[in-house]
């Protein structure tokens, strides 16, 4: 990314969001929202790397339709267990900061944190919800979490750049690449 002249080489998806949020204006206020964001952020990170890995049982490397059989197997298992214990988290920090229709650090504008959640919030929403994880998302008891997904994906440039040519509607859990698009004014 060229910064005033100097390239900025950024390989890690947290450090490339925290550094896009300084450059575009979605990073936290305080030390202390800067302190949210990024165990919100992180989490996401960590939740979307369990979710993949739950596609890629035999090896993380391997295609997943030549290991479907096992995919589909232990991406059940991690629908029914440790996604619900990420949501159920989430939920939690959502409720904490009182109320759902506001940023998730708690100040008053929308951080890399809510890019980070919404999009995996998204992605879940799209991925687990068919007939094959039992409507996992329509059945998760997460109300107020469900809400801030709402919320978020109710925002008109959100909207716009979902109609949009850009948008690459189609899910995978590990499509983190998206966050590049989110970042681009489209809060």
């Amino acid at each position: 990314h060229p910064s005033d002249g100097e390239d900025v080489l950024v390989n890690q998806v947290g450090a490339c969001m925290i550094y896009l949020g300084d450059k575009l204006g979605y990073s936290p206020a305080t030390v202390e929202e800067k302190a949210r964001a990024n165990c919100i952020m992180l989490n996401a990170l960590d939740y979307v790397s369990e979710g993949r890995q739950s596609f890629h049982p035999v090896k993380n490397t391997m295609p997943y339709h030549d290991q479907k059989e096992q995919g589909d197997k232990v991406s059940k298992e991690f629908c029914e267990s440790r996604m619900l214990t990420f949501l159920h988290h989430f939920n939690k920090v959502v409720v904490k900061n009182g109320e759902p229709k506001t940023p998730i650090a708690g100040g008053p504008s929308i951080t890399y944190a809510d890019f980070a959640l919404f999009h995996v919030l998204d992605a879940t929403a799209h991925q687990f919800n068919s007939d094959h994880y039992d409507r996992a998302w329509d059945r998760a008891e997460i109300p107020t979490l469900k809400a801030y997904y709402e919320w978020m994906k109710s925002r008109p440039n959100l909207q716009a750049y979902f109609k949009s040519d850009r948008c690459a509607r189609k899910y995978c859990y590990s499509a983190m690449p998206l966050f590049r698009t989110y970042f681009t004014s489209y809060d």
